[in-house]
């Protein structure tokens, strides 16, 4: 036997084996769980089916995929809150002169309504909230904060205390998805629509169970439009407590009005730029609030 020759293939040999063994040892190891990411949009439920992700579409897409109900209330469906309870979420849509909904002739005899109709309020008070301030008109962090108080204090001198405190948070928020957090955010909203209010209730025991509030990015802001001679001129722009009283109005149980006659109320569903009025609360306003939290 020639060893010279015979060893070289020998040792090749067994380098081939020791491969193929680790090969197989590696087959036999547990291999780390991985998602595909083909499917953009959606997401996977525990049951493992896939279904779509509000938070991946536009607004547009999830208004023409709801149910509009009544003008500028959109039906967005069942889910479950973080204990698991049921809930109904519905979007109100808040928009610019020159872009009204249609609306019945009849006119509202006592000037208020409720989100839902029937009288819908919290339970409990003092419902927290969180405010991402990033916005693309140059407000400010601390007005924002400090003025969407005031527009708070403003409901609560009628009703008690039921909106609680607010804090900045810097994270994206997702308020397509009911997660107990109420919410405020600055976002990229349908032409028209000054700015978007979306409810939760528990239909079982017809308490409300959330708010989320976005402000349109296509609209100029201000947080100090002239009152009486005294503040910025907003001939462009919307003056964020004015629309902000408004909004927490819905997050409160109040719905909206869309007749001349109360076309002053803060529940009227209309605005325009450099409006002021609806900073503060007129009589039906009042009347409605009392009648949800028993002043």
């Amino acid at each position: 036997m020639n060893l010279k020759k015979t060893l070289p293939a020998l040792a090749l040999m067994l380098a081939l084996i020791a491969t193929m063994g680790i090969a197989v040892a590696n087959e036999d190891q547990p291999q780390p769980k991985t998602r595909s990411r083909d499917v953009i949009g959606q997401e996977e439920n525990p049951q493992g089916h896939l279904r779509q992700n509000r938070s991946e579409m536009g607004w547009e897409d999830i208004l023409a995929n709801a149910a509009e109900v009544s003008p500028g209330v959109f039906y967005l469906g069942e889910s479950k809150d973080t204990n698991g309870k049921p809930a109904k979420g519905y979007a109100f849509v808040h928009y610019a002169k020159g872009y009204e909904p249609k609306v019945s002739e009849t006119e509202e005899e006592t000037c208020y309504n409720f989100v839902f109709g029937d009288p819908i309020s919290w339970e409990w008070s003092a419902e927290d909230y969180v405010i991402n301030p990033t916005n693309k008109a140059g407000l400010s962090e601390d007005g924002i904060l400090a003025v969407f108080s005031s527009a708070i204090s403003e409901w609560e001198s009628h009703g008690g205390d039921i909106l609680g405190e607010g804090s900045l948070i810097y994270k994206r928020i997702r308020v397509r998805r009911l997660d107990n957090i109420n919410s405020v955010s600055f976002g990229n909203l349908p032409r028209g629509t000054i700015a978007m209010n979306i409810i939760w209730y528990n239909p079982t025991t017809n308490f409300l169970v959330e708010w989320d509030q976005v402000y349109s990015n296509k609209f100029d802001w201000s947080l100090d439009c002239e009152v009486e001679g005294e503040g910025e001129d907003c001939t462009n722009k919307m003056d964020f407590q004015n629309i902000a009283t408004h909004e927490l109005g819905h997050a409160v149980g109040m719905g909206d009005l869309y007749t001349d006659p109360c076309s002053e109320q803060t529940m009227y569903g209309y605005a325009t730029n450099g409006e002021t009025k609806k900073r503060t609360l007129e009589s039906g306003d009042i009347t409605g609030l009392n009648i949800l939290y028993n002043q």
